[in-house]
């Protein structure tokens, strides 16, 4: 009886390894297939995106440089916008200080003429 059922193991392992050698060989060339499907699609992807990364890479300098000019002439007219606004105001500041001296200066001279005596007659050639 224990050699009828070795043999009937030793039949259905080669039986069923004549099916799995047959999937292996079956399979194998699917595996490749598919590893060589993925690679080829892998590579035309990356191909593509280098290209593209080079193409927006010069795009963005060529825009880069084209705009350098204006920014510096942009940065220029600020600047002398500011200067000038600054130099304005010192001169307005230098005007106002002046003004108030003036009027500093002729308020006491008018204080200084304006004796109760004379008002009467400061009041009269106004008229």
């Amino acid at each position: 009886m224990a050699l009828i059922s070795e043999l009937l193991a030793s039949v259905i392992i080669l039986v069923t390894r004549a099916f799995s050698m047959l999937k292996q060989a079956c399979l194998f060339p699917i595996r490749i297939g598919l590893v060589v499907i993925y690679n080829w699609t892998e590579l035309v992807r990356t191909t593509i995106i280098f290209n593209a990364n080079i193409v927006l890479g010069i795009i963005s300098w060529t825009i880069g440089l084209i705009f350098l000019p204006v920014r510096a002439v942009n940065a220029i007219q600020r600047e002398r916008q500011v200067s000038s606004h600054s130099m304005i105001v010192f001169v307005l500041s230098m005007l106002h200080d002046y003004l108030d001296l003036q009027d500093f200066v002729s308020y006491n001279k008018l204080y200084e003429t304006l004796t109760p005596s004379r008002i009467p007659d400061i009041i009269l050639k106004h008229r």
